[in-house]
Order: C-alpha cells, then structure tokens, then sequence
C-alpha cells in the first residue's frame, strides 16, 4: 500500500509539483482514485490534472480558487470520469471518421 504513495508522490513530481509543501493539499482519501487507475492514457491525464490543481491552487474542473484548499475524493473521481468520456468520445469520433473514409473509398453499402 505505501509503495502505491511512494509511486503516486514520484509520478506528481515528475508532472512539476514543487518538492515543497503547495497550497493545496490531496488527502490520502482523494489520492485512492489516481492509485487505482490501471490505463495509462486516464492516469497520465488526470495525474497532468491533479497537479496542475495541486500548483495552482485552483479546482481542477471549475478552475476557480478553491476554498478549503484541499482537492478532495469527489473532485479527482469526476476528473477521472470526465478523462475516460473524453477518451471515449475520441474513440468513437476517430471510429466515425474510419467509416466514413471506406465509404467515400468504396461507396455506401
């Protein structure tokens, strides 16, 4: 379990998170969903994300200041869930533009 933070903690720094404390904090609660996202494409963006949010002290959907400055559970799951809708509208619009190319290639069926 601790090598989990070990690896998330390496991965934010390698995404520019200053070594020093930042004015934002991600509770060992909200960092559960960045641990458990096994597809690298999710987990480069949201980690890309959550760091900026973690540096910039801003919601890392809304973008405006947070409050409480503290990046919570609820706020990294919907970036999460946001990332795999944003992956899988790509998918379906780059699987819409394959077909319509073999159409205009070999006309409609």
């Amino acid at each position: 379990m601790i090598e989990d933070y070990i690896e998330l903690y390496k991965l934010l720094e390698e995404r520019g998170i200053p070594k020093t404390v930042t004015i934002v904090t991600l509770s060992e609660n909200a960092a559960q969903p960045l641990i458990r996202i096994t597809d690298k494409d999710i987990r480069e963006k949201a980690l890309s994300s959550i760091s900026k949010s973690l540096e910039s002290g801003k919601h890392p959907k809304t973008g405006k200041f947070l409050k409480d400055k503290q990046i919570t559970e609820k706020m990294v799951e919907s970036v999460i869930e946001d990332i795999e809708i944003e992956i899988r509208n790509e998918a379906m619009e780059k699987e819409i533009a394959e077909i319509k190319a073999e159409e205009e290639r070999t006309g409609p069926h």
